[in-house]
């Protein structure tokens, strides 16, 4: 694994962490009163990002933005925010597994012929 990606993927991590804090904070204020639900989009932008090279790579910053209620989902959906934060769960996982492989891997003697 090269720097580049471990970069790429460590940020993902990061990413992915701050979305399941954000679900966790709309969870928590679900019966607050007026309480806007708040959303964390990364993936373009990291894709993006990692296309660009490393200096825009490094500057990578997730975005946050508070939800535009409309007229059929004025508030926090419990249902929604459980399936958002089990797919980010479920990528996390994915990456720090793929991580594991790649130190088990680097941890293998060579084969000499």
């Amino acid at each position: 694994m090269t720097p580049f990606s471990s970069t790429v993927m460590i940020k993902a991590l990061d990413s992915l962490m701050l979305r399941h804090d954000v679900v966790s904070e709309n969870i928590a204020n679900a019966s607050t009163q007026g309480y806007r639900p708040r959303k964390v989009a990364f993936e373009a932008a990291l894709a993006a990002a990692s296309r660009q090279g490393a200096s825009a790579l490094e500057a990578f910053r997730p975005t946050i933005t508070a939800q535009i209620p409309n007229a059929l989902d004025s508030g926090v959906r419990i249902d929604k925010e459980l399936f958002a934060a089990s797919g980010a769960a479920g990528r996390y996982g994915a990456i720090v597994e793929i991580f594991d492989r790649q130190m088990q891997i680097a941890d293998l003697p060579l084969q000499r012929s």
